[in-house]
Formats: structure tokens, C-alpha cells, sequence
């Protein structure tokens, strides 16, 4: 059995189309679960149960996306989990090629792709494009080198045997499980087929607060498993990101987003070693992204 569980805040805007994105994949899953604090999201929720029995909507105490999914995970006894949010949604047959990979008992976990719906003839939507399509390629470099990979919290599925309780603390569930995964010795599958759409960060404010969480679950994640796996090959995948830029105007926006990136990393270098603060000071809520974008990946994607 196949559970999907949606997490989610404040997201009635968004919460629909994720629901309706995984509606069209219902052969491949037995029930989905939303899990969600406010009355707004849960009362739109609510409307697809009615409608749909194998929905079933959770309560949480708004404590954080950890207390969230360690919750949704207690509501069912499915073999295999998917992991998704509120504010994006799966691409057709996503979870067909997210569920193949975990025919084979070497892997605990796939991950699947996330894809930019923000256009690139924007500074932050050039930006989005570029970042996504450094994960995309670290993550099937990695692959097909048979290397450890980190899970994406977009969109990943996991054996529930193996799916721990994801500590109160931590930043990101995807980098907590994947440490989990590799220390108990099961691969991660890259299925790129997999895609999720995702609307990134439109303004410098909701940038930077997104940039530092992702920054400081990476830097966390050595706390996890005495380790960090993504800087090296971030680093090497953004040189070679240059092949890219299509114009001078993106040249330069180029150039300035490894200022940005250079600025998040000294911040939470400061943040943790200098000033000690406690990574969940780091996140912040971003508005931007919780909003439907118009441009449709079909539109977008062909």
C-alpha cells in the first residue's frame, strides 16, 4: 500500500491544485492525507473529502513541518510513503516514476525533481531556474555514480520502515531522512521523470530567507551524519552552470547570485558559530511562493 501525505499552512490557495495533481494519479496510491494546522486550509481540504473517502484530513499543533509529517506518518499503516507540500504540485504519472525505483530492495527512498514555474526573464525566476537545474544535475551525476544524494521535501517517497521521527529542531525533514536512509545502509534513487512544480521566492526579502533555511539544513545536516555531501558539488555544478546564460543581461545576473549565495553562507557561518543562534531562528515564513503562478507547466514545458 501507497499513502500521500500533503503537508501544509495556510495554504488555501495552493492546497487545491496540489490535491487535484494527485487526484489523477489515484491508481497509484490508496489514500492521501493532508496535514495542516489552519481552519482555511483544512475547510478547503475538507471539500475534496466529501467527495472522496480516501482523503483524510489532519489537525496539527502549527509546531513546524517535522511535528507535521511525524503525525501524518503515525495516521497510516502504508508500506510506502510520499511526501509532498501544499504550495506545489506533481507533474502527470509523476508518481509512477517516483514508486518504479523502490521495486528494488537496495533503494529506501526516491526522490523526485523539482521544476521552476517562475520565468527565467526575471532576475529571481533566472535565479530559481539556475538553482534547480544545479540539483538536477548534482543529483543525477551523483546517481549515476551510485554516490549518496539528499531527497528533495517537494517530493520524495520512503519505506515506512524506514522513516524516522524527524527531531522537533530540524530544518528540513529531506535532509534529516536522507542522513537516515544512508546510515542504515539503503540507497536514495534519483527519478527525474518525477517533476514537481514549484513557484520560488519572487522578491530579495523571501530570497534570502528561503536560501539561508536551505543553507542551514545543509550546514545541519553534518550534525545528522558527521558529514556534508552538497557544497563541493554545488559548487562545481554552478561553475559549469555558465553554459546557461543566454545574454549579457543574464550574465550579470549571474554574477550576482554568487554574491547572494557567497552572503547566505557567510550569514549562517555567523549564525552558527559566532552568534550561536538556534537554527530554527533561521526560517521564516516566504509569502511569495504561496500563491498560484499563471504560467502552466504545460505552457511552459510543452
Amino acid at each position: 500500500m501507497v499513502s500521500v501525505i500533503i503537508t501544509s499552512y495556510n495554504e488555501p490557495g495552493t492546497i487545491g491544485r496540489a490535491i487535484n495533481a494527485f487526484l489523477k494519479q489515484k491508481r497509484y496510491f490508496s489514500e492521501l492525507i493532508v496535514v495542516s494546522p489552519d481552519k482555511k486550509t483544512i475547510d478547503f481540504a475538507e471539500e475534496y473529502k466529501k467527495k472522496y473517502p480516501f482523503i483524510k484530513i489532519v489537525k496539527d499543533k502549527g509546531e513546524g513541518k517535522p511535528e507535521a509529517v511525524n503525525l501524518g506518518i503515525k495516521k497510516t499503516n502504508s508500506e510506502i510513503i510520499v511526501l509532498s507540500d501544499g504550495d506545489v504540485y506533481t507533474a502527470e504519472n509523476s508518481l509512477k516514476y517516483l514508486l518504479n525505483p523502490l521495486k528494488n530492495k537496495e533503494f529506501g527512498c526516491v526522490t523526485g525533481r523539482p521544476v521552476s514555474l517562475n520565468s527565467r526573464k526575471n532576475l529571481f525566476g533566472f535565479w530559481a531556474y539556475i538553482l534547480t537545474e544545479n540539483f538536477h544535475k548534482i543529483r543525477k551525476l551523483k546517481s549515476a555514480q551510485n554516490k549518496e544524494i539528499t531527497a528533495s521535501g517537494y517530493l520524495y517517497a520512503v519505506r515506512k520502515n524506514l522513516m524516522p521521527v524527524i527531531p522537533k529542531q530540524a530544518l528540513a525533514d529531506d535532509a534529516y531522512v536522507s542522513s537516515y536512509i544512508a546510515a542504515h545502509n539503503k540507497s536514495i534513487a534519483y527519478a527525474e521523470s518525477a517533476k514537481v512544480f514549484v513557484n520560488y521566492p519572487a522578491n530579495l526579502r523571501d530570497w534570502i530567507s528561503q536560501k539561508k533555511r536551505t543553507a542551514g539544513r545543509i550546514y545541519q545536516q553534518k550534525s545528522f551524519s558527521g558529514k556534508i555531501n552538497e557544497l563541493t558539488d554545488e559548487l562545481i555544478v554552478s561553475i559549469t552552470s555558465i553554459s546557461e546564460i543566454k545574454s549579457l543581461k543574464e550574465f550579470f545576473w549571474f554574477l550576482a547570485l554568487g554574491v547572494m549565495r557567497s552572503y547566505i553562507w557567510f550569514r549562517i557561518f555567523l549564525d552558527r558559530r559566532l552568534w550561536k543562534r538556534d537554527f530554527s531562528k533561521v526560517w521564516q515564513r516566504v509569502e511569495s511562493t504561496k500563491h498560484i503562478n499563471q504560467l502552466s507547466d504545460k505552457k511552459r514545458y510543452g
